[in-house]
């Protein structure tokens, strides 16, 4: 029997712990800011984390399109 594979996929477990680790981070991070600028902060934390989910995969890509491109070539 074939195992089975997520292909690109995660299981259904690390999507809950990765969902609950994002939307706990606005609460535990505006712990940490004066109330003053509290929204800012938490704002700042989602803006610099969606830069990192944009670059993150283009980055992590970026070997396998090096090595595809030294074979063809």
């Amino acid at each position: 029997m074939a195992s089975r594979r997520w292909s690109g996929r995660s299981p259904p477990f690390w999507r809950g712990l990765l969902n609950g680790a994002m939307f706990s981070m606005g609460g535990l991070a505006a712990m940490f800011y004066p109330t003053s600028g509290r929204s800012s902060g938490v704002a700042w934390m989602y803006g610099v984390g969606r830069i990192g989910g944009i670059l993150g995969p283009i980055a992590g890509d970026s070997p396998g399109v090096i090595a595809t491109d030294a074979k063809a070539g």
